[in-house]
């Protein structure tokens, strides 16, 4: 388990960490890292290392649950159910998987995307704030069967987007989803 840290010194110092274990995750696989090698490269002794997590898989998850917060779903009109309101969240969704480019490499590198799409899709359930897009046109909520469906296929294609170096633009690939999720193949269901 990993600390929630009160002071921000501290909670830097935690984001120091997980940014430097998705730099080494771009290079080896999670598998091989040690932790005396990860408390080296930021000049952190390990007993220090146990202040903020229980393990290395704490330090996994603290980094997949922090990135997947540091992404804010959520805009001034959250009623707003159109096709536009949704490509516009959808557009600064890629954006968002675009930056973090280093943490979906190191994921990839160690076979461990499922748990990043694993983790979106319990943070979208627990969520108390629903995301607009994921709304019918007449305001209720999709089932948690559709919301599942829809936030790991739209996890799905950035995924492949990012595994064929993003050569298409966030608006691009924000109109595909798009037409997706807003498609009548989806009220059907």
């Amino acid at each position: 388990m990993y600390k929630q840290c009160r002071i921000e010194k501290s909670a830097n110092r935690q984001r120091e960490v997980e940014n430097q274990l998705a730099k080494m995750m771009e290079k080896q696989e999670f598998s091989k890292i040690r932790v005396c090698e990860l408390c080296e490269q930021i000049g952190m002794p390990r007993k220090s290392f146990y202040v903020y997590f229980d393990a290395k898989e704490d330090a996994l998850q603290a980094l997949i649950e922090h990135t997947i917060c540091d992404f804010d779903y959520y805009e001034a009109d959250a009623t707003d159910t159109s096709a536009t309101y949704t490509f516009k969240v959808l557009k600064r969704f890629f954006e968002f998987w675009k930056e973090k480019d280093m943490v979906l490499n190191g994921l990839s590198k160690s076979g461990l995307s499922g748990i990043l799409v694993t983790k979106i899709i319990e943070h979208t359930i627990k969520s108390e704030k629903s995301i607009p897009f994921m709304h019918w046109a007449d305001g209720k909520m999709l089932s948690e069967t559709v919301l599942i469906y829809s936030v790991s296929g739209l996890m799905a294609i950035v995924l492949e987007w990012h595994r064929g170096g993003c050569k298409e633009s966030t608006g691009e690939m924000a109109r595909k989803a798009t037409e997706l999720l807003t498609s009548s193949y989806f009220k059907n269901v």
